[in-house]
């Protein structure tokens, strides 16, 4: 990854890099995402639950060649298609992914995979530091609160199917993150696994604390993210 120091205010769609995919505008957080995901051991065929627009996808493919199949799922008709053209873009080979078009909240798999992504739809709160536009969509009072129902939901789905879950939302507010895991960690349904990244650890205060990450804008020159690794002890 490159660390653009003085960048010019201009969309990277924009720009004809992008175009040629020479270039894929990623934060440094989200990367590491990716990262915590490939350090966790697999078979090969993975589940991506909220795929699109796929930039965690395409760089989960250039850095792990052993990867027979990934299910990218979303519930946006529009996102799919821009995930589609990424892929294109990062030669991604098609008979590699497998596109569905579901809501990952009730979809129901043929299979039990071994490790999957929930990056939830989440409140963008991390980003506040480079668009601070965020603000005022979250100054509705019932935002939050849909967004943390949405992520349970999804993550309480994804553990019936899979046995490790990396749990990812650019978010700063714990009730998107440590409250989120320490949840389904109460109810016995999972637990957080610690691994090997070097990686500030989550907000103090939660049982999780000590074993789920942070990224601090003021600290990693990078968006707020909130990641955990949990493994499957039960359905929900």
């Amino acid at each position: 990854m490159l660390y653009v120091r003085r960048p010019l205010w201009i969309k990277p769609g924009k720009l004809d890099c992008f175009h040629k995919g020479l270039v894929i505008p990623q934060d440094i957080a989200s990367a590491y995402v990716v990262e915590v995901f490939n350090k966790l051991e697999g078979d090969g065929v993975y589940l991506d639950t909220c795929s699109a627009p796929g930039v965690k996808l395409g760089l989960l493919f250039m850095l792990d060649n052993s990867i027979y199949m990934v299910v990218a799922v979303d519930k946006s008709w529009k996102r799919l298609n821009s995930l589609k053209k990424l892929a294109r873009l990062q030669n991604i080979p098609g008979y590699k992914l497998s596109i569905i078009h579901g809501d990952s909240a009730s979809l129901a798999y043929p299979r039990i995979f071994t490790k999957a992504l929930v990056d939830a739809p989440c409140s963008g709160s991390g980003s506040i530091p480079s668009d601070p536009g965020v603000k005022i969509a979250l100054a509705r009072k019932n935002k939050l609160y849909y967004y943390t129902e949405l992520q349970k939901k999804i993550l309480a789905n994804t553990l019936r199917y899979a046995k490790r879950v990396v749990y990812a939302v650019c978010s700063i507010h714990p009730a998107e993150g440590e409250e989120v895991i320490e949840y389904f960690v109460n109810k016995g349904v999972a637990e957080p696994v610690e691994v090997d990244i070097k990686l500030p650890k989550a907000y103090h205060g939660y049982r999780v604390s000590d074993k789920t990450y942070r990224t601090y804008p003021h600290r990693n020159r990078s968006q707020g993210f909130y990641i955990a690794v949990l493994e499957r002890k039960r359905a929900l």
